[in-house]
């Protein structure tokens, strides 16, 4: 039998909600682990490594992001630390959090495909708004745990490292190294610099030493926090960090 066309103004109705909520799915999820169990005592709680570090790097604290911002070891150790009290004291509302995001995500989908394909019913596109809006719930309610846990977890840091984290996290869709997105920059200065770095390896290939993309980037590497980044970065301060973390994150089971 032939399924009825979808009403343009539904269509319409969709293409705008679509839209409005394209920056919903960017918020990352690792994964959605259960919370820490009880010890066999009864008096304590421990949580998995990966677990942890799953959550971690769902806010964006690992070892790159924290020799980028020039967090020391002993930083680094600590951190990890109060990332695990925070964990186990909030774990139950995370991953509560991660399942809602995760469903309302699954039933998002389920309803634009058949949206998209023309066999969705009137109900099911009368129910789309909702479907977003719980969606949008879900996230935000999930990102307030993460800005919660960052506060928490990074609070040990100077400004400047937090400033430089928050960066770091802003910037990370853009294709440039890491240490070059501690600053904070206009969409049509990252497009310049993105160029210029491509260039200006170019230029190096060919043998030119001076070029205006190779002065551009060495404009960029002068910069107070992009220098400091590549400082954090090289192989001989990142290893002790790393050193530190892992050996933090080892005593977790």
């Amino acid at each position: 039998m032939h399924k009825p066309r979808q009403p343009l103004g539904a269509a319409l109705h969709l293409g705008v909600a679509l839209a409005a909520l394209a920056g919903i799915g960017a918020v990352v999820i690792i994964a959605a682990p259960s919370a820490p169990s009880a010890s066999s005592a009864g008096t304590a709680r421990t949580v998995n490594r990966e677990h942890l570090v799953g959550f971690l790097l769902e806010i964006g604290v690992e070892p790159g992001t924290l020799a980028a911002a020039s967090v020391t070891p002993p930083q680094a150790a600590a951190l990890v630390a109060t990332a695990r009290d925070h964990y186990l004291s909030r774990a139950q509302e995370i991953t509560a959090a991660r399942r809602a995001v995760v469903t309302q995500r699954r039933d998002v989908a389920a309803l634009e495909l058949a949206a998209s394909t023309g066999t969705a019913s009137v109900q099911q596109l009368t129910d789309l708004p909702s479907r977003y809006a719980a969606l949008a719930a879900a996230t935000a309610g999930l990102v307030a745990l993460h800005d919660e846990a960052r506060a928490v977890i990074l609070a040990g840091l100077s400004q400047e490292q937090r400033d430089a984290l928050a960066a770091i996290r802003a910037s990370g869709a853009r294709d440039v190294p890491l240490a070059y997105r501690t600053v904070v920059r206009a969409d049509p200065e990252w497009v310049s610099l993105r160029d210029a770095l491509i260039q200006a390896r170019v230029d190096a290939e060919e043998g030119l030493q001076a070029s205006p993309a190779a002065s551009m980037v060495d404009s960029a590497r002068r910069e107070s926090r992009v220098a400091t980044a590549i400082q954090g970065l090289a192989p001989e301060n990142a290893a002790g960090l790393s050193q530190a973390w892992n050996s933090a994150i080892g005593n977790e089971p």
